[in-house]
């Protein structure tokens, strides 16, 4: 009876230890502070009389965006210089003195003031007490970090032919190197990137009568001095033109709101031409630089008007028409250069003339200067299409008032020349 009693107090004492035990931690608890949530837990107890409490929706904050290139592109690491690093030491030697243990509250004030880190300061305090002083602190950095600079072997693309280095991919694959290090090689200059023009094949009286040409176009009193080319004020130039009604394909920049023209004609390989005959001579000007004659002499189409045979949407029939000429050939072109004057033309034709009047005349200047540059060229390379077209910076010497009327050439071209254009 008596060990009954006793076990019976043992159990009340547990249970009073237990409730003690859940009261001083607040209940029982799903996760949260302040005891049990059931449920229907509603923390701010509105609408309470109702059952089951109403739970209003807590939306969670959104997560913070992370930017991938600014984690990519951060500096992770401070380089300090051995001047930053000696400043810091000072700053060391002032607040602490040469003990050999650091002072409490240094280190923090020295991290405060002088923006570093707290492992910078350790690292040089460490490195005087060992190391000997101030001449202990030293940038350990290596002058040439990092990867090596891939090179280019310039011997090695050289050797690719021609024909299959027309793109980096092609370049990147036969040097067995990737695309970007190639193309940042080209940015360096390292290598250089060319259009190749197809020009069509000079015989040997080509050549000549081109060279022929051009000493022709010499003043011939200059030729034992200093040769000089002629002015070519008394000297038209004739071009012949053709323009295509419109073309096959064509780029146009649209709104999303607008809808891409629909273009049609008849056969789309066979779209009208016309053909014009322009002549322009060299503008003049006078002493005070005002342009007298823009050398604008003007530009002709080969039109004819005829009667239609048959009855269309856009005429009758006999009604006459403007219609491009079908054949243009000298007795033509001679008709035109001599007696031809065109009237009243269709819209293109227009068009034409209205950019003629618009062409400015120092730019038509700079045309011929850059003819008789092209001539220089000429005489230098014997003949030879195959130069680079020479470049005046006509545009910059023409705002400081320097540009020439006449262009020169070394006396030493022009008897080679001499002696190809002599030679049998």
């Amino acid at each position: 009876m008596a060990f009954l009693v006793q076990l019976l107090f043992r159990l009340m004492a547990m249970a009073v230890d237990f409730l003690l035990l859940v009261f001083a931690f607040g209940g029982y608890s799903n996760g949260g502070d302040g005891g049990y949530r059931g449920s229907g837990y509603n923390p701010s107890f509105e609408n309470a009389d109702e059952y089951p409490p109403s739970q209003e929706h807590v939306q969670a904050p959104p997560p913070k965006e992370i930017d991938l290139n600014d984690l990519a592109n951060k500096k992770n690491r401070e380089h300090y210089t051995v001047e930053d690093k000696r400043n810091i030491y000072a700053m060391l030697l002032a607040r602490n003195g040469e003990g050999s243990r650091l002072k409490k509250g240094v280190l923090d004030s020295i991290v405060r003031d002088g923006n570093c880190s707290r492992r910078c300061v350790q690292r040089i305090w460490k490195e005087t007490k060992t190391g000997g002083g101030v001449n202990a602190v030293k940038n350990n950095r290596k002058l040439n970090a990092g990867r090596k600079k891939i090179r280019l072997d310039i011997e090695a693309l050289e050797a690719i032919p021609a024909g299959e280095r027309t793109t980096i991919r092609q370049v990147a694959g036969g040097l067995n190197m990737s695309k970007s290090t190639v193309h940042r090689r080209l940015k360096e200059k390292v290598m250089r990137r060319i259009t190749s023009e197809l020009k069509p094949a000079l015989t040997e009286a080509n050549k000549k009568a081109r060279v022929k040409y051009s000493l022709d176009n010499l003043e011939p009193c200059s030729l034992e001095d200093n040769p000089t080319f002629k002015a070519g004020f008394n000297k038209v130039h004739l071009d012949e033109k053709i323009f295509y009604r419109t073309r096959k394909t064509q780029n146009i920049y649209l709104s999303h709101r607008e809808e891409a023209p629909r273009r049609e004609c008849k056969h789309r390989n066979h779209i009208q031409q016309i053909m014009f005959l322009s002549a322009m001579a060299r503008p003049r000007y006078d002493a005070q630089g005002k342009c007298v004659f823009d050398g604008k002499i003007g530009v002709w189409a080969f039109v004819d008007w005829v009667q239609a045979k048959k009855k269309s949407a856009n005429r009758l029939r006999g009604e006459w028409e403007l219609r491009p000429s079908t054949s243009v050939d000298r007795d033509k072109s001679r008709e035109y250069i001599v007696q031809k004057m065109p009237k009243t033309l269709p819209e293109i034709v227009q068009k034409v003339n209205e950019s003629l009047a618009q062409y400015p005349h120092r730019k038509l200047n700079r045309i011929w200067l850059s003819h008789q540059a092209c001539m220089r060229e000429i005489i230098k390379h014997k003949g030879s299409q195959h130069y680079d077209p020479p470049h005046l910076k006509k545009k910059t010497l023409e705002r400081r008032g320097l540009l020439p009327v006449r262009l020169t050439v070394d006396k030493d071209y022009v008897d080679a020349a001499i002696q190809y254009l002599n030679s049998p």
